[in-house]
């Protein structure tokens, strides 16, 4: 986001009883990372950790491409692959540019210890899935592309590569900086003028004016900083779509390398963003609309708000009436 970080390294009135409630205190968006239901998440807090070198093995090489599609999604899966039947992703991003450090990054929607949380269940279908189904769902949402084969070398790969970083977490452990820190929930909505003026100051450096990223040295398809809105970034279906999402991940991880953001200008930076266009979704989305997060942004939904408070809050009202509705990434 700022100039000085290293180079290295997105219409209704709800009723009396909800005008009451918007007095409320802020309110918590929980943890990201949990235990898969009936796994019996354990109460012992295991740090963030992972192997240190990949094995010298078959397996291992099989580990380190997937680790190189978590790299350079864009070269392998993307609308420029070499192999036209790969050319799953429907824009030049990489799983790195959200999952910081290719899922090895604390507090970051790290990879480490995920594969003892699926299957799970995952509101957009309405069931439990595998892995690999969400990784196609990442593909589909974030990506704006289509799913990869479930038996393909590639999934096959990074499914490895997810396998290998979750080694050294016991099955049902309570991970440490899993997932994105809790935020207290500003009780008010967010602003996206004052969003704008905040964009421009802490992250235009890093994204662009326009938000549209900048390409990595020498290369025509990836980005070194992600575009954060227009036609190459992620879609409306993404979790990073999502103005609760959003927050936390920004207050935890931006500016790049120092984080100094309060929760307030992390809302407000993340309101600018996603009231900019991008690629919408069009697909199967949240058949069972009593989980439908309360921030995603686009209706249906099942209360009487408006589309305009389930983008930009205030959220306290919207938790109160649907309490189980904050389905994390």
């Amino acid at each position: 986001m700022k100039n000085y970080i290293r180079t290295y390294h997105y219409l209704g009135v709800i009723g009396l009883i909800c005008l009451c409630i918007m007095a409320c205190k802020p309110q918590k968006e929980s943890a990201v990372a949990s235990a898969s239901p009936g796994t019996g998440q354990s109460t012992e807090v295991v740090e963030w950790r992972f192997p240190e070198q990949i094995p010298e093995t078959p397996m291992g090489e099989t580990i380190r491409y997937g680790r190189e599609l978590i790299a350079n999604t864009d070269q392998y899966l993307g609308p420029a692959a070499k192999d036209p039947a790969l050319r799953l992703a429907g824009n030049q991003l990489s799983c790195k540019n959200c999952h910081l450090g290719k899922g090895t990054r604390a507090n970051a929607i790290g990879f480490v210890g995920i594969s003892h949380r699926y299957p799970a269940y995952y509101a957009p279908l309405d069931k439990a899935v595998t892995l690999a189904e969400r990784i196609n769902a990442c593909f589909v949402r974030s990506l704006n592309g289509q799913d990869l084969p479930l038996e393909g070398q590639e999934m096959t790969a990074m499914l490895a590569y997810l396998n290998w970083l979750s080694e050294e977490i016991p099955v049902g452990a309570n991970l440490a900086e899993a997932g994105l820190p809790e935020i207290e929930i500003p009780a008010r909505a967010a602003d996206p003028k004052v969003g704008q003026e905040l964009y421009t100051y802490h992250c235009a450096a890093c994204h662009g004016e326009q938000g549209l990223g900048q390409k990595e040295d020498g290369n025509q398809t990836g980005y070194v900083f992600p575009p954060l809105w227009g036609p190459d970034s992620y879609g409306s279906g993404s979790n990073m779509a999502r103005q609760l999402i959003a927050t936390r991940y920004i207050k935890a991880n931006m500016p790049l390398g120092r984080p100094v953001l309060t929760t307030g200008q992390a809302y407000d930076i993340a309101a600018y963003m996603n009231t900019q266009k991008r690629p919408d979704f069009v697909g199967e989305d949240y058949p069972n609309l009593s989980t439908k997060p309360v921030d995603v942004p686009y209706p249906p939904y099942k209360d009487q708000a408006s589309a305009e408070q389930h983008l930009l809050g205030p959220f306290g009202p919207l938790l109160e009436l649907h309490p189980a509705a904050t389905d994390a990434p």
